[in-house]
């Protein structure tokens, strides 16, 4: 039986079609998860993420001399109250 390369996914991920082994490249690491577990993962992402969003303020400056621009993220604590 002959092995099939990896497939490529978005993002310079990968998975290997015989056993679901999903490979992602974050930088110098790479994060390796079975189907399973990305499910999981994915979900704690969204979690993450959804909580950053409604969190957070986007400031953008653009020069209007030479048309660049900076994007800033700020992190912003919610209230006690917003919790609840």
């Amino acid at each position: 039986m002959t092995e099939r390369a990896a497939s490529l996914l978005p993002h310079g991920g990968m998975i290997t079609p015989e056993d679901g082994l999903i490979s992602v490249p974050l930088g110098p690491i790479t994060l390796h998860f079975t189907l399973e577990e990305w499910d999981i993962f994915t979900e704690m992402i969204d979690d993450i993420n959804a909580v950053l969003q409604a969190n957070s303020d986007v400031i953008v400056y653009e020069c209007e001399g030479c048309g660049s621009s900076k994007t800033i993220v700020k992190y912003v604590e919610p209230e006690e109250s917003e919790f609840n």
